[in-house]
């Protein structure tokens, strides 16, 4: 731009063309780093504006790595799911706990 700030310009695309298109302005680029050039999957944050049938373009807000956001969730459900079996666990060990109690 002429103040000699940058603005990046992304396509967004489906697979059957493009969707949206997103601009990054300077005061955003130091939230979203060095992932939006290297990325092809991106998770973006933003402000959508409607300009007409089909345009959406959106002022980019922040940006994350899909992939990494994937990783993430995984993890995240794999913590979830040994949590939930260790409480089955002790749920199990305490009713058959109770059991013997009963019966004595």
């Amino acid at each position: 731009m002429r103040s000699g700030k940058r603005v990046v310009f992304l396509s967004l695309d489906d697979g059957s063309g493009p969707v949206s298109n997103v601009v990054f302005f300077h005061d955003a680029q130091a939230a979203i780093g060095a992932p939006v050039f290297h990325t092809h999957y991106a998770l973006i944050r933003g402000r959508t504006r409607r300009t007409g049938a089909r345009g959406v373009p959106v002022t980019g807000e922040g940006l994350r790595d899909l992939l990494d956001v994937a990783k993430t969730v995984r993890a995240r459900q794999a913590r979830e799911r040994e949590e939930a079996r260790v409480v089955s666990e002790a749920e199990s060990a305490d009713n058959v706990i109770q059991m013997w109690t009963r019966r004595a």
